[in-house]
């Protein structure tokens, strides 16, 4: 149980640590486009792949739901799910601040967190 509860911190940290990297790899394009060029939905995603801004936090990002599956060996998925996605959320506010993005007010933001930790110790402590 506790390699579980770990696995689910670690997936938490690897979502919620490149949330905003992957977000800043993949508008940060380079290339010239002229007024009227629109890249489609295919250029756009092919873009990304091509920019190692946006290719090593989504490989980050993808072990981080390696290690989530692994947590949902131990645990169940109705603990699991919960718990990582209000943790991802947390760390991703946490980690959007400390790059100097846009989160919000702080109050509502400590507030935000404050109740992220209630949730999950309310699930973890249901299971």
């Amino acid at each position: 149980m506790a390699v579980g509860v770990l696995l689910v911190v670690l997936a938490a940290l690897c979502w919620g640590v490149t949330n905003p990297f992957i977000a800043r790899g993949a508008g940060a394009g380079g290339g010239s486009q002229s007024a009227t060029a629109r890249p489609g939905l295919a250029s756009a995603v092919l873009g990304a792949f091509t920019r190692l801004a946006f290719i090593l936090p989504f490989a980050v990002n993808q072990a981080g739901s390696v290690l989530c599956t692994a947590a949902m060996a131990s645990l169940p998925t109705s603990i699991v799910q919960p718990v990582a996605n209000s943790l991802t959320l947390a760390v991703t506010a946490v980690t959007s601040s400390a790059m100097g993005l846009p989160t919000g007010r702080p109050t509502v933001v400590g507030a935000g967190l404050a109740l992220i930790a209630v949730g999950a110790w309310l699930c973890a402590a249901d299971g």
